[in-house]
């Protein structure tokens, strides 16, 4: 770290028997190699959450409940750590927005490597989630995935380990359809796990996310549209949520309806290609037949889903949205 870098502080709570988001990434970029990791400079979990609360509302908490503020104490740490300075994904496609597909292109890599590699699973893909490094030397931009507080380490099966890996995690906005569907159905104890093609369908709903609240300067009529439109992916009941998402994946049929800003409607054939890949894997239960085909019928379900959403398959369909673009572009379709 250079001693004029300007780098920024993370204050994360967590359980304190989880993992640090430091050891994860130092083990993942140094042992691993996986590509597009922060570097993290230093991290601290020596406080504890309620050692921040004023000793009134430490006070008053202990004497409600004290059972629960008791294991609190003992269970939850704070974690301080300093990353090299990144800066947002919405700053870098504003400027360039063709770098959206170029964005999709290392975060799948990223993903891909943290799990067969490190052996870890991130959880949490959303549009804050990933960032660019401004600094960066060599060619083209390079795009940084972020955050792990809800990343869990696996074993060689592939399970995730600890207790809280049961845990639903995700940004709502950016949560896969199998997701949502089971926390509808099973609020309190989650029947599906989360596995990395759930991450990969994230980066999908991050693409999307990224062609309509991503430039500024528009007018007012779109900015209505575009608000109405994320409504329904964060608001309401899960299985609402799901429902609407699913008929935009209906094939792509639903994509050229959202309200993209005017700088990424060119970048549609990005979520057309994509968009294939993630409904039938979004669909098991319509698509069975079609996946086993192609599959082994010794393969369980999330085996065959996996079969259908991986990394091979998303570079080739990031191959094909590449050439669908330069034929509008040579067709002087914008």
């Amino acid at each position: 770290m250079k001693e004029t870098e300007k780098a920024p502080l993370k204050r994360a709570h967590q359980a304190a028997g989880r993992i640090s988001e430091r050891t994860l990434t130092e083990n993942a970029n140094t042992a691993k190699k996986v590509p597009h990791l922060p570097e993290i400079y230093a991290s601290d979990c020596d406080l504890t959450r309620n050692s921040l609360l004023p000793d009134g509302v430490r006070q008053r908490l202990s004497e409600l409940q004290p059972d629960r503020f008791a294991a609190a104490e003992d269970t939850i740490s704070t974690r301080i750590i300093v990353f090299k300075l990144y800066l947002p994904l919405k700053i870098r496609l504003a400027q360039y927005p063709d770098e959206l597909i170029d964005m999709v292109d290392q975060m799948t890599d990223a993903l891909h490597a943290l799990r067969y590699d490190a052996l870890v699973l991130h959880r949490d893909v959303s549009f804050t989630n990933i960032m660019w490094d401004p600094e960066h030397e060599g060619d083209g931009v390079h795009f940084v995935l972020t955050d792990f507080d809800l990343a869990v380490r696996l074993d060689s099966n592939g399970t995730a380990k600890g207790a809280t890996a049961q845990h639903r995690a995700g940004t709502l906005p950016f949560m896969a359809v199998e997701l949502l569907k089971d926390m509808a159905k099973n609020p309190r104890n989650p029947q599906i796990a989360h596995e990395l093609r759930h991450d990969y369908e994230s980066l999908f709903w991050v693409a999307a996310w990224s062609m309509m609240k991503t430039e500024d300067k528009i007018e007012d009529n779109l900015k209505r549209e575009i608000k109405l439109t994320i409504a329904k992916w964060e608001t309401g009941d899960y299985q609402h949520m799901a429902d609407r998402k699913v008929e935009l994946l209906l094939l792509g049929e639903g994509l050229d309806k959202l309200p993209f800003t005017p700088c990424f409607e060119h970048l549609l054939p990005l979520l057309q290609a994509l968009s294939t890949l993630v409904f039938i894997a979004a669909r098991y239960d319509l698509n069975k037949a079609m996946m086993m085909a192609e599959g082994s019928a010794q393969l369980n379900a999330a085996a065959i889903q996996d079969k259908w959403i991986n990394c091979a398959k998303i570079k080739d369909a990031l191959a094909q949205a590449r050439v669908m673009m330069r034929r509008r572009s040579t067709k002087g379709v914008a």
